[in-house]
């Protein structure tokens, strides 16, 4: 993949991107961090990986990138997440790495299999985790109105 395939790519998901790391970390300013440290890995990671696969790849990067900020606890961010989904109480009971996972398969469409590479855990803990997840989250609603 060349820099400028990257670019485009990058372009097309870059809204997804922000999206994912302000629902996952519940700050703006940490969200735009986060991507930006993320894009600038990714076009290292392009230039040493034949075959690079820009969505896993990328949230791979973003996943890193979150866990370093993933300090954030639920309460404080709170108001963030409320502003920027209609489920955004339900999120802000969750950790960051919660939140993160439920938004790989609510926003990203990422099965089981691809949450497990891009959060470099075992298949077993992610299906695990997700019913973890899931029996959390204070109701029903909330997981179908996020496709979960």
């Amino acid at each position: 993949m060349t820099r400028e395939q990257y670019a485009a790519q990058y372009d097309t998901q870059a809204e997804a991107l922000y999206r994912f790391a302000l629902l996952t970390l519940g700050d703006d300013h940490e969200a735009q961090m986060a991507v930006s440290d993320a894009f600038k890995m990714g076009l290292m990671a392009i230039s040493q990986e034949v075959g690079f696969d820009m969505q896993v790849g990328m949230l791979t990067l973003l996943w890193k990138r979150c866990a370093l900020a993933g300090h954030i606890d639920p309460p404080s961010c709170y108001h963030t997440l409320c502003a920027a989904t209609s489920q955004g109480e339900a999120l802000s009971t969750l950790w960051w790495d919660e939140r993160g996972m439920l938004l790989l398969w609510a926003l990203f469409d990422c099965d089981d299999m691809e949450t497990a590479r891009v959060t470099e855990q075992p298949v077993t803990r992610v299906r695990h985790r997700r019913q973890m997840i899931v029996a959390r989250l204070t109701t029903r609603e909330t997981c179908v109105g996020m496709g979960i």
